[in-house]
């Protein structure tokens, strides 16, 4: 019973705090990503705004990624990345 019980719990900590995406995740997500940057509210865009000038960390941080960073995003998950396990 020990065995099954930290195969389980070896399972539900690689689940929650070792997530791992494969390159064609990623990239399938990307135009998804992109578009929703895209048809971002202006009311949105200004409390983001407004948050980035009143705070200078935590609450001043979006919640949206910006686009530089989703095209970062994507080269980082290329498939030449070495660090990616399979």
């Amino acid at each position: 019973m020990t065995d099954i019980s930290s195969s389980v719990v070896d399972f539900l900590l690689d689940c929650a705090g070792a997530q791992a995406f494969k390159p064609w995740e990623v990239q399938d997500e990307s135009p998804r990503m992109r578009m929703e940057l895209d048809k971002l509210d202006p009311l949105v865009r200004v409390a983001e705004m407004l948050h980035k000038a009143a705070f200078r960390t935590g609450l001043g941080y979006s919640i949206y990624s910006p686009d530089h960073m989703v095209r970062n995003f994507l080269s980082i998950c290329s498939p030449s990345a070495s660090w990616l396990s399979y």
